[in-house]
């Protein structure tokens, strides 16, 4: 298995956090074990991205944290379109 950069690891707490989930079914979902999830959610609470509802306890992406998604999901359209483009270009060596 590949080793996912920390940006992937926000995104996919961000995308499982969107409808708001419990701290267990944010783990399962961004397939991260307790402490790093904890250390993640911390940095996402500390820039306003996420936030917790104490009284149902579950976290929820803010509109930052959509926004940043967003973004994301541009890039990697980007580069996806670039790769194709670079992929066309390649000269044919068979």
């Amino acid at each position: 298995m590949e080793n996912r950069h920390n940006t992937e690891i926000i995104a996919d707490l961000l995308r499982t956090a969107l409808p708001g989930m419990r701290l267990t079914k944010l783990m399962y979902g961004s397939n991260l074990p307790y402490r790093r999830a904890k250390v993640y959610l911390g940095l996402l609470q500390n820039n306003h991205s996420i936030e917790y509802d104490e009284k149902n306890q579950v976290y929820r992406t803010t509109t930052r944290g959509k926004k940043f998604l967003q973004r994301c999901d541009e890039l990697t359209e980007l580069l996806s379109l670039k790769k194709d483009k670079n992929i066309a270009r390649m000269p044919n060596t068979s």
